[in-house]
This record gives structure tokens, C-alpha cells and sequence, in this order.
């Protein structure tokens, strides 16, 4: 019985030291990022369970952080508008698509500034921003199949952090993970209903499309919010998941499903990030004759976002965005 008791003294003893080297070595538990979002109305998003989340219909005031302020209109096609005479309808009957993310959606500026916006002011071709914050590219091709809806043409934007979305690696479950517990009790009580699209790849060129309940995204080993040492092997855990290595190519089978006569006659690949990834999509892009533009920003760039608040790119960015895009459009 003494045994057991200074083997289990021991086993403590040595336990607090390496706990205790890895906070000299500046190593912290785990903490939930702080990041706020509030919209007047409440629930400018809504649980959705095929896509994770939906645009609720509606005119919102959007502050992130206590700093960056801005106001959006969907519509009642669940879209954000892209000229205000269709601000109280569906916009069905047009046959452009944008589709992607919050970069693309224009999340930190007003509705007449966001690009697609802009688009359709120069255009008028029916232009539909379909662009949803927290989506990759697998709501697309999800979305699709469900409404059974045809575009001639779909912009699809690309960026390199969209892998992680794709196949919910650990980074982006820890994303989502954060945002949910960063929400009040009413909207986690209501984001427990949502389901978030993924991918898997399985074998050589088997791929199949899952889905995770919001409310069990991620969760920590015990005591990883008390102890750095426990934190920091989750973390190594986690950057070595597999989905890591088939990511990019999970990004690749998504544009090549959606390049199909059944979908649109025209995809346009429009990439929004400049890095090894973005260069691997846009050669197999080029292998594959499908179209792509690149609307690269510099956003680390205080003059093209909202930093120090939010990194989302202002105004300044989406003229760019729409520059670009034009004169790819217009050439």
C-alpha cells in the first residue's frame, strides 16, 4: 500500500513539473478565441440541417467586435440582395450565381458596396449572391442537388482556408466550436439543431459527402482548459489529422462536380487567396479547362480590411474584387 502511495506521489510530482515547464515555456490551456457577433434583429443566420446555416430573411445592423458596423439585406430567397428593387422577393428567375464565404458575401460592409452588388449594378444580368459567411464550397454542391436549380453561370470562390471547410479538419471544428460558445444560451439552444456539410475522401477516387451536428463539433480532453501540457497534445493531435493531406484534393472533386451541363454551361473559378494551395486549384483548373480569376487582396493590409478589429476585407477590397472581376468579364 506504501508502494502504490509513493508511486501515485511520484506520478503526481512529475506531472505538476512538466505542467510547470510548459507554462515557463509560455505554453496556456485551452481558451475559447473571443469574437462577437451582433446583429438588431437577433439571428441574422439560421440553423440550417443540410447547409449549417441558412440567411435569415430580413434588413439586420451587424456589429463585429464592438467595432466594424454594417447592414445587410436578405431577401426572401434567403440571399443577400444585390440591387434593392428585389429587396422583399426571391430572386429565382436569375441565372448568376456567386457562391462562397463571408469574403465574397461582403460580411463587414453595407449591401450597395459589396461586390457582387456592384456586379449587378454595371451588369444587370440577373446576378445572385448566394454567398453564405462560415461556407466552404460543399454547401454548393449540396445546395445544388437539393434545389435542383440550374445557373448559366456559376462564380465559384476559392479560397485555401475553404479545404479545411470542405472536410471539417480539426482547425475549422475548433473555428465553429469557438463561434457556437462565443453565442448565447438561446442561439447554442437553437444552433443545436444545425447539421454542417463535409467531405470524406475514402480510398483513391471514392468521396463521400457527411454531416455533423453543430452542438458536437469539437470537443477538448479533460482538464485541457486547466492545463497547458494537456492542451498542447490535443493541438499536436489535431495538426496531424489525416484530413489535412486530402483537403485540397476533397477542394479539386468539388470543382469538378460542379462542372457539369446538369449544374450550369458556364463555371468560373474565382479565387480569393494567394498560397500553395490556391496555385495547386488553379493548375488543375487550367488541366481541366475551367475558367478562373484571380481576385486576390492583400489583407493583411489595414487599407483592404478591418484590421486591427476583423479581418474581413472593407469597401476599399470589394472595389477591387469588382474591378477584377470586370475586367475578366469584360476580356
Amino acid at each position: 500500500m506504501k508502494t502504490f502511495r509513493l508511486i501515485l506521489i511520484q506520478l503526481l510530482i512529475t506531472l505538476i513539473a512538466i505542467e510547470v515547464v510548459f507554462r515557463v515555456f509560455g505554453y496556456q490551456p485551452y481558451r475559447v478565441q473571443p469574437y462577437s457577433l451582433v446583429s438588431k434583429p437577433t439571428q441574422c443566420l439560421l440553423p440550417d440541417e443540410q447547409l449549417g446555416f441558412v440567411l435569415n430573411e430580413g434588413t439586420f445592423d451587424v456589429t463585429i467586435n464592438d467595432s466594424v458596423q454594417y447592414t445587410v439585406t436578405h431577401n426572401a430567397g434567403t440571399e443577400r440582395i444585390t440591387d434593392f428593387t428585389i429587396k422583399k422577393e426571391a430572386s429565382f428567375g436569375r441565372k448568376v450565381g456567386l457562391f462562397g464565404g463571408s469574403f465574397p458575401y461582403g460580411m463587414g460592409v453595407d449591401d450597395s458596396l459589396s461586390y457582387p452588388f456592384l456586379l449587378e449594378k454595371k451588369y444587370q444580368s440577373g446576378i445572385r449572391n448566394k454567398c453564405v459567411p462560415g461556407y466552404g464550397m460543399i454547401q454548393t454542391l449540396v445546395e445544388l442537388n437539393n434545389d435542383k436549380e440550374f445557373f448559366n453561370t456559376i462564380i465559384l470562390h476559392y479560397a485555401s482556408f475553404y479545404d479545411d471547410r470542405n472536410t471539417l479538419t480539426p482547425a475549422y471544428r475548433v473555428a465553429l466550436h469557438h463561434g457556437f460558445m462565443n453565442s448565447d444560451a438561446e442561439a447554442r439552444s437553437l444552433y443545436s439543431q444545425a447539421k454542417y456539410p463535409y467531405v470524406e475522401k475514402n480510398g483513391t477516387d471514392s468521396f463521400e459527402i457527411k454531416w455533423q451536428s453543430l452542438d458536437q463539433i469539437y470537443s477538448n480532453w479533460w482538464m485541457r482548459n486547466y492545463s497547458a501540457s494537456i492542451n498542447f497534445l490535443q493541438t499536436l493531435v489535431d495538426k496531424n489529422n489525416p484530413t489535412y493531406a486530402t483537403s485540397n484534393d476533397i477542394s479539386k472533386w468539388i470543382i469538378q462536380e460542379l462542372n457539369q451541363p446538369k449544374y450550369t454551361t458556364r463555371l468560373i473559378v474565382a479565387t480569393i487567396t494567394d498560397d500553395e494551395k490556391t496555385d495547386s486549384i488553379k493548375v488543375f483548373c487550367k488541366k481541366n479547362n475551367i475558367e478562373t480569376v484571380d481576385l486576390f487582396v492583400d489583407y493583411s493590409n489595414p487599407s483592404y480590411s478591418h484590421l486591427p478589429y476583423d479581418s474581413h476585407p472593407n469597401d476599399k477590397a470589394h472595389q477591387l474584387y469588382f474591378e477584377k472581376m470586370s475586367d475578366y468579364l469584360d476580356n
